[in-house]
């Protein structure tokens, strides 16, 4: 849960009305964009601090894989997050809620030209197995 109270109050008048996404996913998109901006070398402040959609998708799968591991993709399936499309639903509600700031060329249909779930989630630890080669009968 976050640190800042603010934030948690604005999450919780949110769930008030918004129904799609759990409170951990929230959560979760303040600590990724916080992930983001170090892992981009953003500034503090200042108009460089702003994260683009892609390097935001992109901080966001690293978080998530770097947090949750192989249970990455389940753990944001119960949280209702299916797509990178759902990462922008998230991030616009907060910025309607005034918790998140938006640059005007910013776009919720940027968010759906993100990556594929199970590629990215999945995929990383998907276990080759080697079939033993069949014997031939003589």
């Amino acid at each position: 849960m976050s640190e800042n109270p603010q934030f948690r109050d604005a999450v919780m008048e949110i769930l008030r009305t918004e129904r799609r996404y759990a409170a951990e996913a929230y959560f979760f998109m303040e600590q990724a964009v916080v992930f983001s901006a170090a892992h981009f070398r953003k500034p503090d402040a200042g108009p460089g601090r702003h994260l683009s959609v892609s390097e935001l998708i992109d901080g966001i799968r690293q978080h998530a894989l770097a947090e949750y591991g192989p249970m990455a993709f389940s753990v944001l399936r119960d949280w209702g997050i299916h797509q990178t499309l759902d990462f922008g639903q998230i991030v616009f509600i907060l910025i309607n809620a005034e918790v998140f700031a938006a640059q005007p060329s910013d776009r919720l249909e940027d968010f759906s030209h993100g990556f594929d779930f199970a590629e990215a989630f999945l995929t990383p630890y998907q276990v080759e197995m080697e079939l033993p080669q069949s014997r031939q009968l003589d």
